[in-house]
């Protein structure tokens, strides 16, 4: 997918855990701190965030740092990976267990993080 085109297949979702992780909802008006929900980027895990949510929590606002499907620590590695002594050659041609995952199974996990927030009265309130 090039670049350009990124934007266009975002969905209103992932703008939501971008609101939620900005402090945008208020617990359902309750005058509560909401939760923020922080979300990784490539090659990482819920761990990158570790010392933001310690910062969050000392200021009194819960955090959820997840990991998107196959990463952090539901990591798949290609089997020929993981084999001792690795493979290159059979590496170089395996196909990754990351291939089938698309950013709308990323939106997905991140909109059932934030649906679960909200049910528990600790979302975004205009949900």
């Amino acid at each position: 997918m090039k670049r350009r085109n990124f934007m266009s297949h975002l969905s209103a979702g992932v703008a939501g855990a971008g609101l939620a992780a900005c402090g945008g909802g208020n617990a359902g008006g309750t005058g509560t701190k909401p939760t923020f929900v922080l979300v990784h980027g490539a090659w990482h895990g819920g761990w990158c965030w570790s010392e933001v949510v310690r910062l969050l929590a000392e200021q009194g606002y819960p955090a959820i740092a997840l990991d998107l499907p196959g990463h952090g620590i539901t990591a798949r590695f290609p089997v020929s990976y993981i084999a001792q002594p690795q493979n290159t050659g059979a590496l170089s041609t395996e196909v990754s267990p990351l291939a089938t995952l698309t950013l709308i199974d990323y939106r997905d996990h991140v909109l059932k993080v934030i649906r679960g927030l909200v049910k528990d009265g600790s979302g975004p309130s205009s949900w």
